[in-house]
Parts: structure tokens; C-alpha cells; sequence
């Protein structure tokens, strides 16, 4: 999860119209999964840990996610999970890639984005032998 986080923090100020919010998923978890995050679970290398969530039930779990956990929107709209209530994610609203607080999206009345059911998508861990 650490090698996604730091794949993330290195897209900040990304510009949108060179990478919106699927690519910039895509790349920080080199899964390569794109759009077809919506009806799949990234041919089995994503678990889905909560689904039909409302934007109160993802800010009131925060604590429980782990970093690198992907919140996929009804929208679908995705951001990353970076820990201590932080997310990441590519919007126009914020001109590309950028870290905010779910909670400031909360207090905002944000309906756009974060509207709908909500489910969060965790990768898999990989076993070694």
C-alpha cells in the first residue's frame, strides 16, 4: 500500500485535463483496471469492504479504512484513502490532483460528486510464500 500512497502524493497538482480521476487511480495502483473498476472488482484484485455507504457513513468510518482504500462513487467518480482523514483525488473543481478532507466535502453540502450509494474497494494482499 506504502508504493500506491507514495505513487499518489507524487501526482499532486497533476492537471486534470492531463489526468482525471480513473487515470490517476489507475497509476497510483499500477492495477490498471480503468473505468472497469464500476461493474468489477479489478478482475479479483480488489475486495469490496463496505458498499452503499452515504457520504456521513464514509466520514463517520474513516477510522476503520486503511490507506490506499478506494472509495468508488455512484457518479463514478474514485479517490484514495491516504489515513488521518485525508483523501486524494483528481476533480476539475480542484484544477487536477489534490489532497482535502471528506469531512470539508461533508460540511459543503457537496451533492455532485459524492451523491448516492458509496462503496470502498481495498487491494488485495498479495501473499508471499
Amino acid at each position: 500500500m506504502l508504493k500506491s500512497i507514495i505513487l499518489a502524493l507524487s501526482l499532486i497538482h497533476t492537471p486534470y485535463t492531463r489526468m482525471n480521476c480513473w487515470l490517476f487511480v489507475d497509476h497510483a495502483t499500477q492495477m490498471h483496471c480503468g473505468r472497469g473498476l464500476l461493474d468489477s472488482t479489478c478482475n479479483g484484485q480488489l475486495e469490496i469492504v463496505h458498499r452503499n455507504l452515504r457520504l456521513l457513513d464514509l466520514v463517520t468510518i474513516e477510522r476503520e479504512l486503511k490507506q490506499g482504500d478506494i472509495a468508488q462513487f455512484h457518479t463514478g467518480h474514485v479517490a484514495m484513502y491516504l489515513g488521518q482523514g485525508e483523501w486524494i483525488d483528481s476533480t476539475v473543481k480542484r484544477n487536477g490532483v489534490a489532497i482535502y478532507q471528506m469531512q470539508d466535502e461533508l460540511a459543503a453540502n457537496q451533492s455532485g460528486w459524492y451523491a448516492g450509494p458509496i462503496r470502498v474497494l481495498r487491494k488485495k494482499s498479495t501473499k508471499v510464500l
